[in-house]
């Protein structure tokens, strides 16, 4: 009788101490496993390949590093910061694109892959 009683307290134990993990998984911050973090964009989504490379030239020659990214035949993107964990990394960046005059740019989190290797 007592192995059963044993076997019976375990198993609430084990039931109890998997309850919380879930419970403590639940409480978490939701995350989505396909961001790549932060990014910062120049010109916001772009129609074209050709106009995404004029607005990343611009930037180039501004010091930037820069990435164009094709998402869809119409929307292109010309970054100039990816990967971010925090979104005032992103918005330090965009800081100095204001300051030498760059095309406007935006902040985002990266939800379609990132390009930069």
């Amino acid at each position: 009788m007592s192995k059963i009683r044993n076997r019976g307290a375990a198993r609430l134990f084990i039931g109890g101490a998997m309850a919380g993990l879930v419970s403590i998984g639940a409480l978490a911050a939701p995350a989505s496993a396909s961001s790549s973090g932060w990014e910062s964009i120049l010109g916001g989504h772009i129609r074209s390949g050709a106009a995404a490379t004029k607005i990343a030239n611009q930037a180039k020659a501004a010091g930037f590093r820069v990435h164009v990214q094709r998402i869809s035949a119409t929307n292109w993107e010309a970054e100039i910061f990816n990967g971010g964990r925090s979104r005032s990394q992103a918005d330090a960046v965009c800081a100095k694109a204001r300051k030498a005059g760059l095309a406007h740019c935006s902040v985002e989190q990266e939800f379609h892959g990132n390009g930069w290797g």
